[in-house]
């Protein structure tokens, strides 16, 4: 049933309970059951709670630090609930939205709504920056990685070089090469 993809192998290591594998069902469950605190604590975060929490951030940093001079924007102070780097992120967007899915948090104040989307955009962002960069094979979330101008440069250098060189020739295929086994 794992293998056919009905199920998730996490569950079928669940069902199975094999003794080796209770390890490793264990370790899986950790991160369920981080997620599972972060349900908990977002859903009783009060908006007195994030007042307190955005007065403190304000209080701790430099004035001049909040704006973006950039953008032009005041910068928000950082999530009461912290996505981690070492998060499964996959684990964490399925156990929020599962209790996204529940009549608690249909049930729960606009302030918690938000906070939980926010959250769960975190940890998809989170997931989307570990994920190869189809064309360059870099992983975006490492900072050496190269803006996406120069990628369009790079990408832009290699046309120019190829026009002036000429296409790389193909491999000439006419040629049979004998099959082993074969008389």
């Amino acid at each position: 049933m794992i293998k056919m993809g009905f199920i998730k192998p996490e569950e079928g290591l669940e069902l199975m309970e094999v003794g080796g594998l209770n390890k490793i069902y264990e370790r899986i469950q950790v991160d369920k059951r981080q997620a599972q605190r972060e349900n908990l604590k977002m859903s009783t975060v009060t908006e007195e709670m994030i007042k307190e929490h955005q007065e403190t951030w304000l209080e701790s940093v430099n004035p001049a630090s909040t704006k973006d001079v950039d953008a032009g924007m005041q910068l928000e102070p950082p999530p009461i609930i912290s996505v981690n780097t070492w998060d499964r992120h996959e684990v964490h967007i399925e156990m929020h939205n599962l209790y996204r899915k529940s009549q608690s948090f249909e049930r729960a104040e606009p302030h918690t709504r938000m906070l939980f989307e926010e959250h769960v955009r975190m940890h998809t962002e989170a997931l989307a920056g570990m994920i190869e960069h189809p064309l360059t094979g870099m992983d975006p979330s490492n900072p050496n990685a190269p803006a996406p101008e120069d990628e369009e440069a790079a990408l832009d250098e290699m046309d120019q070089e190829e026009q002036q060189t000429g296409p790389k020739p193909m491999p000439d295929l006419s040629e049979e090469t004998p099959s082993e086994g074969v008389m």
